[in-house]
């Protein structure tokens, strides 16, 4: 039996794996592309990835040999969903609100040290070439709604995340600790994330948190337009928007866990 730090070691490389493989969408994985792009070693990827298949969190295709998430996910899931179908309630409100601007909309869910986009509306403006997506996953901070939630994070939560998440950061372009944490300060300033969005020139994102019952950021609402659409007025009707249904879908889940 692994001792303490090795079972946890092992949780969070199954969890790795995981969403590797969900990431993999149809095609499916490879073990070798496991193995390089987690940086672990094949026989421990090998060894994990039959634990998951014996309780049907992976499959394997016989052909292929690549590796696709079970059916054991989707039953946890259908769990997940009675219990809160975050999606659900916040769709409407999204819709209406890219109805009401035109521009694009987001809602995104914090697991663990990352942002998962659960919802994208788009109005009659949209951003066409700004490509995240429903199920993408980013770095807290990364987004304006990632942004959003790190900056209410208590501090030695929010450094802790930081620091997991450096090497991640790395992957976009003039975003590393430092800046990150100018970004943090000036969002606690404002009382919103309002940053430029990385990779693309001329679109800028504001977002806003939603809290917990207990004071925690566990979600995100989000806009991303391009600049000339965003000027400061325009921001501060948006931000009223965004909080006023950041704080309906508060509302609306104050009864549930988090």
């Amino acid at each position: 039996m692994e001792n303490a730090s090795g079972g946890t070691q092992s949780i969070q490389r199954a969890a790795m794996i995981l969403r590797h493989i969900g990431n993999g969408h149809d095609e499916g994985v490879r073990l070798v592309d496991l193995s390089n792009e987690l940086y672990l070693e094949r026989p421990t990827v090998h060894r994990i990835v039959k634990s998951l298949m014996a309780e049907n969190l992976v499959t394997q295709d016989v052909t292929t040999r690549r590796y696709h998430l079970g059916q054991g996910i989707v039953a946890l899931s259908l769990i997940v969903n009675r219990k809160l179908n975050f999606q659900q309630l916040a769709q409407p409100l999204l819709e209406d609100m890219a109805r009401q601007t035109g521009d694009t909309f987001y809602l995104n869910q914090r697991i663990g040290n990352e942002a998962l986009c659960l919802i994208r509306t788009d109005g009659h403006c949209p951003i066409k070439i700004y490509s995240v997506g429903v199920g993408d996953r980013r770095p807290l901070g990364v987004g304006a709604g990632g942004l959003a939630m790190l900056s209410e994070m208590p501090v030695a939560e929010r450094n802790a995340c930081i620091a997991a998440n450096e090497q991640a950061l790395s992957k976009y372009k003039g975003l590393n600790k430092r800046a990150l944490l100018r970004l943090i300060e000036k969002t606690k300033t404002l009382g919103y994330a309002h940053l430029d969005v990385y990779g693309l020139a001329g679109v800028h994102a504001v977002g806003v948190p939603i809290m917990s019952p207990q004071g925690a950021p566990v979600a995100a609402l989000s806009i991303a337009s391009i600049s000339n659409r965003l000027g400061t007025k325009r921001v501060e009707e948006l931000v009223v928007l965004l909080r006023k249904n950041a704080r309906q879908l508060e509302q609306l889940i104050s009864d549930y866990h988090w």
